[in-house]
């Protein structure tokens, strides 16, 4: 069936489950292009087997769809997930998730997203701690995306998004292919400084990532000044770099 299907867009409205992953396993190894967006509510959980215990687990939403993708999807050159969506028990026993999350060596082993060109992960939730990715898992995923042009995160990642973690990111991949960067809280009630990236973290992505255009630093742990001294800079050395940061 759709032999020819190379774009996959999932609106779910209960939560990731079982079905998910078994399209993803019948069309994975011909898919370019994976949207995957769920709206179900995080704080109402689903009970559809209370003999069993819930049904549906909140806060795995992007590491089910990232680990599903990731296995199933070898060729994929374009990732997004979005939403406060569940993800079903049966679904994350089926990925081992909690396994799999905690085995760095078994994240350091996987070749995967070797084709990646652009990912977004968007949570649309900034106060949530578990409405986001985990950081082993998203490392990993930088880490074996070489081919990577776009990336776009807007969330809960103020726990782990660092200037330590970042330049661990670059060490493993240097992202040179690396063009739009944009990575920012929710914009529903969000403040400046928020993300504890500083311009350190500007000044490395500038040095790696030969190819970058666009840094959005909206949310980032950079002071007006400074970010007016390093685009001063890019316009001495005429850099094609855009700085932007919103107030």
């Amino acid at each position: 069936q759709f032999p020819r299907l190379q774009r996959l867009t999932l609106e779910l409205e209960d939560c990731l489950g079982p079905g998910t992953l078994q399209l993803l396993t019948q069309l994975g190894p011909q898919l370019l292009e994976v949207n995957i967006s769920c709206s179900s509510d995080p704080d109402t959980p689903l009970t559809l087997d209370q003999t069993a215990g819930p049904a549906g687990q909140q806060g795995q939403l992007f590491n089910a769809a990232v680990l599903a993708v990731g296995q199933l999807c070898p060729a994929v050159r374009q990732l997004s997930v979005s939403g406060l969506g569940l993800v079903s028990t049966a679904a994350v026993s089926q990925l081992r998730i909690e396994d799999r999350l905690h085995s760095s060596s078994w994240l350091r082993q996987q070749a995967w997203f070797s084709q990646l060109e652009s990912l977004t992960l968007l949570s649309y939730e900034d106060s949530h701690p578990s409405m986001s990715v985990h950081s082993s898992l998203l490392q990993s995923v930088l880490g074996s995306a070489r081919q990577l042009q776009r990336l776009h995160l807007e969330g809960y990642f103020t726990t782990f998004l660092t200037d330590a973690y970042m330049a661990s990111v670059l060490h493993s991949n240097p992202l040179t292919r690396l063009h739009t960067l944009s990575i920012s809280v929710s914009d529903e009630g969000s403040t400046s400084a928020r993300i504890p990236l500083s311009l350190g973290t500007v000044r490395a992505l500038v040095a790696s990532c030969s190819c970058v255009r666009e840094l959005r630093l909206t949310d980032w742990s950079v002071a007006g000044e400074e970010l007016q001294q390093m685009a001063a800079r890019a316009r001495e050395n005429n850099w094609d770099l855009a700085l932007i940061k919103r107030d």
